[in-house]
C-alpha cells in the first residue's frame, strides 16, 4: 500500500515524524531533499476483535497481534479463528507471518459498540449468561443485525451494546498497543479508530489518525453521523496540541453523499465548509477490499480500466445501487476545482491512500496471502482456506459480493449464487435484484451475474412495459440480443419474458450465439391473432424447451434492440 502526499499541514506533520524517527536511510543527509521524500508502505485501516463486525466473524486477534504481525513478527492465529474464517480444523494455534514488514500501521477498530463483545469470549461473564449473549453467542450475526439497524436509525442499542466502561477498556487497550509496538526508526504506529456513520445506509465512514503517544476518547457516529461535527472534535483535539486528521473511504458505496456539492444540511458547499473539510481531511482512501473509489465506467467511457474491482452498492446488501456522480475521487477532483472556483477554496484537493480493510488482524499485500473477504488475511504457508472455504474464495460457492464475482468466469458467478440459496431464496433473491436494478435503469450487474438460462431456471417473469421503454434501456443490449416488445404488436400492456442461453438448445452452436440466444412467451390480448402477435420473433422454436416450458417460445433474431 502507497502513500501520496498532499499538501496539508496535519498530513506534512505526520510523514516528517516518520522521516525525523529515522526511516530515512542512514546515507541520506536530513538537509537533503531526498531525506523527505521516500515513500514509506504501511497500513491505515484493520480491524481485530475489538470491532464489533470482526468479532462476529469470528476474529479473536487483538491489537498487539495485529501491531507484530505487521511489523513481521511470527504470531499465533487462534485456532477458533481460523476454523471460522478458514476452515481449518486444527487443535492448536496456527503460525502466521507477514511477506515483508510494514514501516508504519494503525489499528482502527470501530467507535461505534468499540470492545462490548468481548467478554462474550468468557462463558462466566455476566453477558455470557444474559439472554442476549447467549443469542449472540449461538447466532453472531444477531450483534450486526442490531448494530446496523441502530446505525441507520431504526432501532437502538441495547445496554450491553453501549457499555460505555467496555468502550473504555477497549480504548485503552487499543492505545497501549500502539505505544507499545512503536519502534523509533523502524516501525511507527499511529493511535486511531474508524468513525463508522452510515445515514440511510449511505457509507460516510472516515479513518481518524492521531499523531501522538495518547489520544481522548473516540467520537463516534453514536454522537453524530456529520461529517462536520467530527471535523469539530478534530479541531477541539488539535487546540490540546494533538495532530490529528481523517482519512474518508468506501466512497464507491456512499450513495453520491462523499463528494456532494452540499453540505450535510443539504446547502451548496461554501467557502467555511471547503476550508474546514480541506483541514480535516486532507487524504482519501481509493482502494481497498471493497472495491476501488477511483472511477467506473459510466464516468470515465474512455478508460478501459475503469471497470476494475467496481462495488457499486451500498455496504450489506448489493440490491441498492450507488449512484456514481459523489462516488468517485476522478469526479470528486473535478468539483473540488469547481467549487474552488466559485467560492475560492477547494473541499476536494486529496491525496490519495490504498489500505487493507482487513477484519481479521492480519495486514496483508500480495496477492497470495489474501483469500478474499473481510477475513481474508492470511499467510498462504499456513491458512490456506480448506474445503468448502477455499470454493468460497473463488466465487463458486457462497459468494455474493459482485467485487469477488467479477474476478470469476459468468460459470462460477452462476454456480455462486446457485449454491448460496435454497429454492425459493434463490427466487426471491434474484427478482428482489432485477426489480432494485430495473428500477434504477441500470440491469449491467443483473446480467453480469445471471445469465440469460438462469433466470429462466429460476421462473423469474419479468414484465416490461412498452417498446419505447424497452428500447431505451439496456435491458437487453451486450447480455442479451435481439428481444422486441410485444407493444409494437399487442394492444395488451406488457409483454411477459423469459430468457434461456447458455445451456439447453445452444449447447452445440458457437458461444457467439448460444450465451446471446433467447426464448420469450407473449401474452395478448383475446382475439388477437396469433401471426400478429409473433411479429418481430423468429418462427424456429427448440422443442426441448417448448415440453419443459409449454406455451408459445420463440427464438430471436440475432440483433441489438
Amino acid at each position: 500500500m502507497t502513500l501520496t502526499i498532499a499538501n496539508s499541514a496535519p498530513l506534512v506533520g505526520m510523514l516528517l515524524t516518520l522521516a525525523r524517527i529515522g526511516c530515512a536511510t542512514e546515507s541520506a543527509s536530513p538537509s537533503h531533499p531526498s531525506a523527505e521524500r521516500r515513500a514509506f508502505f504501511g497500513e491505515l485501516h484493520l480491524h481485530t476483535a475489538i470491532s464489533l463486525d470482526a468479532w462476529t466473524y469470528g476474529t479473536k486477534l487483538m491489537p498487539d497481534d495485529a501491531y507484530r504481525f505487521g511489523r513481521g513478527e511470527t504470531i499465533m492465529v487462534p485456532a477458533a479463528q481460523v476454523a471460522k474464517q478458514q476452515g481449518i480444523a486444527s487443535d492448536r494455534d496456527i503460525p502466521a507471518t507477514r511477506a515483508w514488514p510494514l514501516d508504519f500501521m494503525a489499528v482502527t477498530d470501530h467507535s461505534e459498540s468499540m470492545g462490548t463483545l468481548l467478554p462474550l469470549d468468557d462463558p462466566t461473564s455476566p453477558f455470557s449468561k444474559s439472554e442476549l449473549g447467549r443469542r449472540i453467542v449461538s447466532k453472531p450475526s444477531e450483534a450486526q443485525r442490531i448494530s446496523g439497524y441502530h446505525a441507520i436509525g431504526r432501532g437502538s442499542l441495547p445496554p450491553e451494546l453501549n457499555d460505555a466502561h467496555a468502550m473504555r477498556q477497549a480504548w485503552d487497550v487499543i492505545v497501549k498497543a500502539a505505544n507499545d509496538n512503536y519502534q523509533p526508526g523502524r516501525f511507527t504506529t499511529f493511535i486511531a479508530y474508524e468513525w463508522s456513520a452510515i445515514p440511510n445506509i449511505k457509507n460516510l465512514h472516515r479513518n481518524v489518525i492521531f499523531n501522538g503517544n495518547h489520544a481522548p476518547l473516540p467520537f463516534s457516529s453514536d454522537q453524530s453521523n456529520r461529517p462536520e461535527d467530527l471535523w469539530r472534535y478534530l479541531e477541539s483535539v488539535r487546540a490540546q496540541g494533538m495532530d490529528v486528521l481523517a482519512i474518508p473511504h468506501n466512497a464507491n458505496a456512499s450513495g453520491g453523499l462523499m463528494f456532494d456539492w452540499n453540505d450535510s444540511d443539504g446547502k451548496a458547499i461554501d467557502e467555511a465548509y471547503a476550508q474546514h473539510r480541506a483541514l480535516n481531511e486532507p487524504l482519501t482512501e481509493i482502494v481497498q477490499i471493497k472495491g476501488q473509489s477511483e472511477t467506473v465506467p459510466t464516468l470515465s467511457p474512455n478508460d478501459e480500466f475503469a471497470n476494475f474491482e467496481i462495488y457499486d452498492h451500498v455496504l450489506g446488501t448489493s440490491l441498492i445501487r450507488s449512484p456514481a456522480p459523489g462516488s468517485y475521487v476522478r469526479d470528486a477532483l473535478g468539483r473540488g476545482l469547481i467549487v474552488q472556483s466559485k467560492v475560492g477554496a477547494n473541499p476536494f484537493k486529496y491525496g490519495l491512500v490504498g489500505a487493507s480493510d482487513i477484519h481479521n488482524g492480519l495486514s496483508t499485500s500480495t496477492e497470495n496471502s489474501f483469500a478474499g473477504g473481510h477475513g481474508g488475511g492470511v499467510d498462504p504457508r499456513t491458512m490456506l482456506p480448506q474445503g468448502n472455504f477455499a470454493t468460497a474464495t473463488r466465487g463458486v460457492n457462497r459468494s455474493r459480493n459482485f467485487q469477488s464475482w467479477r474476478s470469476t468466469t459468468p460459470g462460477q458467478r452462476r454456480a455462486g449464487l446457485w449454491g448460496a440459496h435454497g429454492r425459493m431464496g434463490r427466487r426471491k433473491y434474484a427478482r428482489s435484484h432485477f426489480r432494485s436494478a430495473q428500477a434504477e435503469g441500470n440491469l449491467r450487474h443483473f446480467w453480469l451475474t445471471h445469465s440469460p438460462a438462469h433466470v429462466w431456471r429460476l421462473g423469474i417473469r419479468i414484465k416490461i412495459a412498452q417498446r419505447a421503454r424497452v428500447a431505451s434501456s439496456s435491458l437487453l443490449t451486450r447480455r442479451i440480443h435481439g428481444w422486441r416488445s410485444a407493444g409494437k404488436a399487442c394492444s395488451h400492456r406488457f409483454a411477459h419474458f423469459y430468457f434461456a442461453g447458455d445451456e439447453g438448445s445452444g449447447r452445440g452452436q458457437s458461444r457467439s450465439h448460444s450465451s446471446h440466444q433467447g426464448l420469450a412467451r407473449r401474452h395478448c390480448v383475446p382475439g388477437e391473432s396469433l401471426r400478429r402477435c409473433r411479429l418481430g420473433l423468429s418462427q424456429d422454436r427448440p422443442a426441448n424447451r417448448s415440453r419443459t416450458v409449454g406455451r408459445q417460445y420463440r427464438r430471436s433474431e440475432e440483433r441489438h434492440v
